[in-house]
């Protein structure tokens, strides 16, 4: 008798994953980093990247549980320059939600400093790091521009940075399905 019997393709669930994001400019940095890794065929899945209304980090994570759509995975991109009762109460509802947050100390132009200069920016006031990145970096006008950010955060400039910089690690790693 021949033949055998027939083959099926193995199909693998593309995971889709959303990513919420305190303000603008986390978002152009997070879609940035999807696209960058999703070029370099390291995203398996569908990563959405959408912005909050602002605001406390315990209202954002509220937000995030109220997008719609089938998820698989969610987390929140928050910055850590609040009181210290909104990020607990964030965190406890965190916890509660089992959605993930990944805090930018104090902002997100810190974690950007960081990655770009090698220096820890954590100590330093939100207010100072954006103007120093805006002068150094992206200009004010340019900030919610991806293509800004191509010129500045290459692949080997992100790659070199994760090894030192935890919080970029743990947001490539949740982009990549590697957590």
């Amino acid at each position: 008798m021949s033949g055998g019997k027939n083959k099926q393709k193995t199909r693998s669930v593309r995971r889709t994953t959303l990513i919420y994001c305190e303000g603008a400019h986390d978002q152009t940095f997070v879609r940035h980093l999807v696209d960058v890794y999703a070029a370099a065929g390291r995203v398996n899945g569908r990563v959405n990247v959408k912005r909050g209304r602002g605001g406390s980090p315990d209202s954002l994570i509220i937000e995030l549980t109220r997008v719609s759509g089938s998820f698989d995975r969610r987390l929140l991109k928050a910055d850590k320059d609040r009181a210290r009762a909104e990020i607990e109460k964030a965190e406890y509802l965190s916890n509660k939600e089992g959605i993930p947050i990944i805090w930018s100390k104090p902002c997100i132009e810190a974690l950007l400093l960081t990655i770009l200069d090698g220096k820890d920016y954590s100590g330093y006031q939100s207010k100072t790091c954006k103007q120093h990145f805006e002068a150094r970096y992206i200009a004010a006008d340019k900030r919610t521009d991806s293509r800004a950010y191509e010129k500045v955060f290459t692949v080997d400039v992100l790659e070199e940075a994760r090894k030192r910089v935890p919080e970029l690690d743990e947001l490539i790693q949740f982009i990549t399905g590697q957590n």
